[in-house]
């Protein structure tokens, strides 16, 4: 695999004879929905297939997978631009293989809200072990928010997809002394109420588990929220569902390595099935400053530590697939954060006729650019940014990685991963 960062006067067909791959393969791989017109700064992933087959009459996607003894969904990986649509065409090329060997297997999750476009799913559904679907919130009387997620639940069972219900318990409405789950914590009834609802909705829905996520635990509570992650997972393990508790540490933590008092993350390590540490922005405060504005060398310490408090192998790395638009001057506590997506950043450097740029030190892509009397800072993930993970997985023998979220489609970034891991399924497909 290569890495290429878009220079002035590339075009797709000189890299493709540089490289020596075709034109489309190029385009495919990288989904360029502009190929006629690269941005300056853009990183490309180059990959070389190892096998090849032309379709013929006839052919389907499980005929060719069975013919050449690969799963179809490995099939789908390697042909993304396929997975949309209902028949093959014929003389078009499928990669059966690529060149690139793996020696790791990993757990991938991906978040997403009920209402995500089924095109993105099917596309990105071959990519993951765990589809985590957001989310029911926790009541202080027990009980949970309903939502409409049924449809998502069977598609991602058909491509052998495992459905995570995420329950949260935190709102930026709510003052942190006076939230639900602290009253919870407080009353056992409320907590039998609570996990009684939890393994309705898991058995009435279909999920393979739940995962819950507490962005902050009193200081008063911090056993006691222990020991409810150990009932839960107790009873949910009872009746063959997963638990995933997700640490969501803020940018004060990572920054200084100072963990909340009410965060006992050994503890809940041992309580669990698996642990999401999830250093991604936190989508309940938009005003906190977001992880990429930090060093990746303070990132990466606090990977290793969390990696010495929770088993690495329950351990699934957190990170964030979406970027960020500021104003500057950033003021803390007053300015607001806007989500933008990769395309939508390449398509903005396109548009006002700027370089990408890469911060070393932040392994962050941004852009810096003025309209009007107002100046931006756009911090984005795009392949450049990602491509550290897959050592930092290896390195600290973690489980796997979790992506906020999945509601548009990062074909790099999934070429990035399926090219150097196997990805673990937990279900069969159907």
């Amino acid at each position: 695999m290569i890495k290429h960062i878009v220079q002035p006067g590339d075009t797709v067909y000189a890299l493709s004879n540089r490289y020596g791959i075709s034109p489309n393969r190029l385009i495919i791989e990288n989904e360029l929905t502009n190929p006629d017109t690269l941005a300056i700064g853009e990183t490309l992933l180059i990959v070389y297939p190892k096998q090849t087959y032309i379709v013929r009459e006839g052919d389907t996607l499980l005929s060719i997978a069975d013919a050449h003894g690969v799963s179809w969904l490995n099939l789908l990986r390697n042909n993304p631009n396929i997975a949309d649509r209902e028949e093959l065409i014929i003389g078009e090329e499928i990669v059966i293989n690529f060149e690139d060997e793996k020696n790791y297997s990993i757990s991938v999750n991906g978040y997403a809200f009920p209402y995500i476009s089924m095109d993105v799913l099917r596309k990105t559904l071959p990519f993951l072990t765990y589809l985590t679907i957001i989310g029911y919130q926790i009541l202080s009387n027990g009980s949970i928010d309903n939502i409409d997620d049924v449809e998502i639940i069977q598609l991602a069972r058909d491509y052998g997809v495992a459905s995570i219900m995420e329950i949260f318990t935190f709102t930026v409405e709510e003052s942190i002394e006076n939230n639900a789950f602290h009253t919870i914590l407080h009353d056992t009834a409320l907590q039998d109420i609570l996990i009684r609802n939890i393994l309705t909705t898991l058995r009435s829905k279909g999920y393979y588990g739940a995962s819950i996520d507490t962005p902050y635990i009193l200081p008063d509570d911090k056993y006691l929220y222990v020991e409810f992650i150990e009932n839960l997972t107790r009873q949910l393990n009872r009746e063959g569902f997963l638990l995933i508790a997700t640490l969501l540490p803020s940018t004060f933590e990572v920054a200084t390595g100072i963990t909340y008092m009410g965060t006992d993350y050994a503890g809940i390590g041992r309580a669990t099935n698996n642990v999401i540490y999830n250093l991604s922005y936190d989508w309940s405060n938009p005003f906190e400053l977001t992880k990429d504005a930090l060093s990746f060398q303070t990132i990466t310490q606090a990977i290793a530590n969390a990696s010495t408090l929770v088993p690495p192998e329950k351990l699934l790395l957190g990170v964030t697939s979406i970027g960020y638009s500021l104003i500057l001057p950033y003021i803390p506590g007053t300015t607001v954060t806007t989500f933008i997506n990769h395309t939508n950043a390449v398509n903005l450097a396109r548009e006002f006729g700027i370089a990408i740029q890469f911060n070393e030190t932040n392994q962050v892509s941004y852009l810096h650019y003025s309209e009007g009397d107002l100046e931006y800072m756009v911090l984005f993930k795009d392949v450049n940014s990602m491509a550290a993970y897959p050592d930092i997985i290896r390195k600290y023998n973690l489980s796997g990685i979790s992506f906020w979220n999945i509601m548009y489609y990062f074909p790099r970034t999934w070429l990035l991963f399926h090219s150097q891991f196997d990805i673990n399924k937990v279900l069969p497909p159907i």
